[in-house]
């Protein structure tokens, strides 16, 4: 490594490496919470069927209009 130039390719090269890595590990962990999710929506049960109800880790399932459900309104 005495050449200048070499120096530099070489660092140049393992920073590249390292932002690949840190890439790889973001990815890998969004996937691993991506895929939990979904088997935690599974679990319990008809989350998928009511599409303006989600879960909520601190208070459980809401729902973004406030709990009415417009499918029950049309069955009165």
């Amino acid at each position: 490594m005495t050449d200048s130039q070499t120096c530099w390719l070489t660092f140049t090269n393992m920073g590249l490496g390292l932002l690949a890595l840190v890439c790889f590990l973001v990815v890998g962990r969004t996937l691993i919470l991506e895929i939990k999710g979904r088997m935690e929506a599974r679990r319990l049960g008809s989350l998928d069927a009511d599409d303006h109800a989600f879960l909520h880790a601190e208070v459980g399932v809401t729902m973004m209009d406030g709990g009415e459900n417009p499918e029950s309104e049309k069955e009165k």
